[in-house]
């Protein structure tokens, strides 16, 4: 697995991919199959959302929002970081982790489309709460850029929310909170 810090804003995420690793810049040219987005569990109780671009089972980068815990500003929000994780998809059976949302793509859509997408000055603009919750919402807001985009088939956005609202009955309002905990796009 290969690392790649991504720290919003910043417009050059895919010239930096490009030319990071060849095996690197070779996974913005293939197809994504599918996208993911897996929760697990943390020490605080909540789930930790991530975000897959799948090429395969095996296959995938990792689109990880998190909160710059080191950058809390006068609101008591922290800014998000993005981590892109190129490698395995990580699809190991783990009783702290929900169900996974999977939701195929539409067209030949590569990763550097979705990427671009995603990862676009409205996307890099992200407080998380003072508490660093918030991951989820951001990647809700990442299903509907990309449905919006036609990048992902109509519907996949209300079908996200019908997930979370499944995962909410199974997990509870403590650990799977509904309506989901936001952030602030600034």
């Amino acid at each position: 697995m290969s690392y790649i810090p991504y720290t919003v804003p910043d417009s050059n995420v895919i010239s930096k991919l490009s030319s990071y690793r060849n095996n690197e810049a070779a996974l913005l040219a293939q197809r994504v199959e599918w996208i993911t987005i897996v929760n697990t569990a943390t020490q605080s109780g909540l789930y930790h959302a991530r975000l897959f671009l799948a090429f395969s089972e095996t296959s995938a980068i990792s689109v990880d929002p998190s909160p710059n815990y080191g950058s809390m500003i006068s609101s008591g929000e922290m800014p998000a970081v993005v981590i892109l994780d190129v490698g395995n998809t990580d699809t190991t059976v783990d009783p702290l982790r929900t169900p996974d949302f999977k939701q195929g793509t539409e067209h030949a859509v590569t990763a550097a489309n979705i990427l671009s997408t995603i990862l676009t000055d409205d996307m890099q603009r992200y407080f998380f709460t003072s508490e660093g919750a918030g991951c989820r919402h951001w990647c809700a807001m990442a299903i509907k850029k990309l449905e919006d985009a036609n990048l992902l088939p109509r519907g996949s956005y209300r079908s996200f929310e019908s997930w979370e609202t499944t995962q909410n009955r199974t997990f509870g309002s403590a650990s799977f909170p509904v309506p989901r905990i936001q952030g602030r796009f600034f």
